[in-house]
């Protein structure tokens, strides 16, 4: 077997590997556990968190939110949990429309919490994340919106997934362009 020969499968069978984990790693980062589903209102909603850990609020029927209050307490009211607003809001395509996942928060203690929403009226929802159409967009009310709370898988599983994607697909392909676009190159020898 030639060398070159040996090299190109070589990187060829690593890339096959690097496409498989990617792929592993981008399912794992969207395979997440749902814990709850209701219409965006004012009515305060009591969730069963069976462990602790960091969850999603995510936002059905909207691709840009600002101004969305909320408050996560514990079944005592003692606790209140700590939630941040998501800079990087990743947008998706969902059965009912378009979602955001917009805030995430974290759990530090198992059980049922209370989850409220606030200011409904002040919420500015719209239908695209692009700066100069959404100044000519209506808001969207709060009654067409959605929540889901999801557990919250950390960002590095897509980020590294995608990359490994990338790197994979540049390794599968490079071996067959040479095999193909180099007429001197033989795989049998005479």
């Amino acid at each position: 077997m030639q060398p070159t020969l040996f090299l190109l499968v070589l990187l060829f069978v690593i890339g096959i590997i690097l496409l498989i984990t990617g792929i592993r790693l981008y399912r794992q980062y969207t395979n997440v556990k749902e814990i709850a589903d209701f219409p965006l209102d004012i009515e305060p909603r009591k969730i069963n968190f069976e462990k602790s850990g960091a969850y999603s609020v995510t936002i059905v029927g909207a691709a840009k939110i600002d101004d969305l209050h909320f408050r996560v307490t514990s079944e005592d009211n003692k606790r209140m949990e700590i939630y941040t607003y998501g800079i990087f809001s990743p947008t998706f395509l969902y059965k009912r429309g378009i979602g955001v996942t917009a805030y995430y928060f974290i759990i530090t203690q198992a059980g049922y919490h209370t989850i409220t929403f606030r200011d409904l009226e002040k919420l500015e929802a719209k239908t695209t994340n692009l700066l100069l159409t959404s100044l000519f967009t209506k808001n969207i009310p709060a009654a067409h919106l959605s929540i889901k709370i999801k557990e919250h898988k950390l960002n590095w599983r897509l980020t590294l997934g995608m990359l490994l994607v990338i790197i994979s697909s540049w390794a599968i392909l490079f071996p067959i362009a040479y095999v193909l676009l180099n007429p001197s190159f033989r795989i049998f020898s005479k």
